[in-house]
């Protein structure tokens, strides 16, 4: 009996720290923002959603992929604050997400970012795009990747490790401006890449109003495949060990029987 029960705490652990390793979802989207007068900090989405938005009084963020076939992020933001009595009264809002792709052939991918931002005040604007690819992508849930390095961090606790291939860094803190980027980098046939989009906007007397959104567009994604097919959670995975484990446990005992 107690041979049986170790095999089944073994097999318990092997198989969930195996689903641990491997659950990772290939997609994301999430809104974030506080203000001085909101306790904490109010989010929506997550790993998995393909949109989340929050609606504040004196801020709201939206995030989602409006583009089914590509599943290429749109975000928007807005944050808005009268107060100017401490340096750190700031408002913010956030809206970020993620998605793996792959490519069916060798090719130089362009993809368009486009940010237009009206800002009153002190406040601001940032976007930030990142491509990470290479022989070595995927998406872990360590901060060590595979090589040491550190990989891009998620909002979700996950990580792109891989090669940096490109970056878009866009910052707009006067005016209403319009900002383009086009982003160039090259993929194998049958490579995955992810791009992860992140915007904020932050105000601390006036207002950062990025409603008009921050867009991604691929010029030509007719080889362009999202990969959006999540694997079990820990916890599930974590339930069939047990399941499998308990059913080895009986085999064993009818067998001693």
């Amino acid at each position: 009996m107690k041979l049986c029960g170790m095999v089944l705490v073994g097999l318990g652990v092997l198989l969930a720290g195996h689903g641990q390793a491997h659950a990772v979802s290939m997609f994301g989207a999430k809104a974030s923002g506080s203000e001085l007068d909101t306790p904490g900090i109010v989010t929506d989405g997550g790993p998995g959603s393909s949109s989340a938005s929050i609606n504040e009084s004196n801020f709201n963020a939206a995030a989602g992929f409006p583009a089914v076939v590509t599943y290429l992020p749109e975000l928007t933001a807005y944050s808005q604050n009268a107060s100017q009595e401490n340096d750190d009264d700031i408002t913010g809002a956030t809206a970020e997400a993620y998605q793996v792709f792959t490519s069916a052939t060798s090719q130089t991918i362009e993809l368009n970012v486009n940010l237009h931002a009206i800002i009153v005040g002190d406040a601001f604007v940032l976007a930030d795009v990142f491509v990470y690819g290479g022989s070595d992508f995927g998406v872990s849930d360590s901060p060590i990747c595979p090589d040491s390095s550190l990989g891009q961090s998620l909002f979700d606790g996950t990580y792109f490790c891989g090669s940096r291939l490109e970056r878009s860094n866009l910052f707009i803190d006067t005016g209403d401006v319009h900002l383009p980027d086009l982003l160039s980098f090259d993929v194998g046939a049958g490579d995955e890449f992810g791009v992860y989009a992140i915007l904020r906007a932050r105000s601390r007397a006036g207002s950062a109003d990025a409603t008009q959104t921050l867009s991604l567009e691929f010029v030509d994604d007719q080889f362009i495949s999202p990969v959006d097919t999540p694997v079990p959670e820990p916890e599930t995975t974590s339930l069939l060990a047990l399941a499998f484990g308990a059913l080895v446990l009986r085999r064993l005992e009818r067998l001693r029987a």
